[in-house]
């Protein structure tokens, strides 16, 4: 069996994968998208803007993170520092895509689609950026959450690093998805961890970077060395049951869209003791094993040399202010080397064309061997 690729056209998106009923088909991590602690992936929104197709690009940011002018404001782009491009010139500009994709195109009002009720309720405790994304996430998996927040309005740090007028319009998917805030009322003192651990069936934790735990040692909490809060970095649980964490309280998390992609995590793990399932999930099969991108010397050598002859789209530098205009963003997103493809795996095929037929952008072609046709 033989894939060819259009490499103009594909979005490293899975479609392929998810469509072949052999499993034989996996689809490499571009280097963007296993920097992005958020998981968006950049190689599918900037192919799409290169094919004259922004609104997806767009839908495809809002479908994958709550929060997404929130997220593109703080956003420190380690997409960019990781992007093959930049080991032949010049990073795609990414970053200044998905500015222009977010503040270009409105989120769809039923983007989110909350699963059946559980009847379970969580409480989320800390109302910055970390703390709203898992009080969405944990609301879409149909548990009841109260957001308890210290100050009188939500936002935390970000407060101090984005618009007032964008961050208002970011948490009212809080109150359209049915969060319950309890606003004014700090952990340790006018909330107390042990009232909510009777009230709640779980908790999560999602602190500033300089939050303190006392309330949680009371209760028998255990320390790391560095005197936070003793986490396993694999379920985000805490040493009492029910209690979790996520955010920038946590050792090595520097930045909001860190803090916001940690609590993605806490919240999976949350919803899964939530429903009373075991937090260690199962073996990882060999078709949920990631294929990561690896461009060795020799390749990224011819590809300078393509660059230098002019074979490659010319890189392009955004304004200083990274804004971008419609035409800017196509000059922005073609230079994109598209770095991961679907992978003929077992070189197995019962050449049945899910695969081919249903690529969103025709980007795949299965060569059928003569023989077989």
């Amino acid at each position: 069996m033989t894939l060819l690729i259009k490499n103009d056209k594909c979005l490293a998106c899975g479609e392929c994968a998810e469509r072949c009923i052999l499993d034989n088909i996996r689809v490499q991590t571009p280097p963007c998208r296993a920097a992005c602690p958020v998981d968006l992936n950049p190689q599918q929104f900037v192919t799409l803007v290169a094919l004259g197709r922004s609104h997806q690009a767009a839908e495809a940011i809002h479908d994958s993170v709550p929060f997404p002018r929130l997220l593109a404001d703080l956003c420190p782009a380690p997409c960019q520092k990781s992007c093959t491009r930049r080991r032949v010139d010049q990073a795609v500009a990414i970053h200044a895509l998905e500015l222009y994709l977010v503040e270009s195109f409105e989120p769809a009002a039923d983007r989110f689609v909350l699963a059946s009720d559980t009847g379970e309720q969580v409480a989320v405790v800390g109302a910055g950026p970390a703390g709203m994304t898992a009080a969405v996430r944990l609301r879409q998996a149909g548990h009841k959450v109260v957001l308890f927040e210290a100050q009188d309005q939500a936002g935390g740090g970000a407060r101090d690093q984005v618009s007032p007028e964008m961050l208002a319009a970011e948490i009212g998917l809080l109150a359209d998805l049915g969060v319950e805030q309890r606003l004014g009322k700090q952990i340790g003192a006018s909330v107390d961890l042990a009232m909510l651990r009777r009230d709640f069936l779980a908790i999560l934790l999602a602190l500033g970077p300089e939050a303190q735990v006392d309330f949680a040692v009371r209760e028998g909490a255990e320390l790391d060395a560095e005197g936070r809060l003793k986490v396993d970095t694999k379920t985000m649980s805490t040493s009492l049951e029910g209690l979790f964490a996520a955010g920038q309280m946590l050792d090595g998390v520097d930045n909001q869209v860190a803090a916001m992609g940690s609590a993605q995590k806490a919240a999976r793990y949350v919803d899964r003791y939530a429903r009373g399932q075991s937090l260690e999930l199962p073996r990882v099969l060999e078709s949920e094993k990631i294929l990561p991108v690896r461009v060795d010397a020799q390749r990224v050598n011819e590809l300078r040399w393509q660059a230098a002859k002019g074979l490659l789209a010319a890189s392009y530098v955004p304004p200083a202010d990274g804004s971008l205009e419609e035409g800017d963003a196509s000059l922005a997103a073609v230079p994109c080397l598209r770095c991961a493809q679907p992978v003929d795996y077992y070189d197995e095929c019962w050449y049945c064309l899910p695969c081919e037929v249903e690529c969103p952008t025709s980007a795949l072609i299965l060569e059928i061997p003569f023989l077989v046709k």
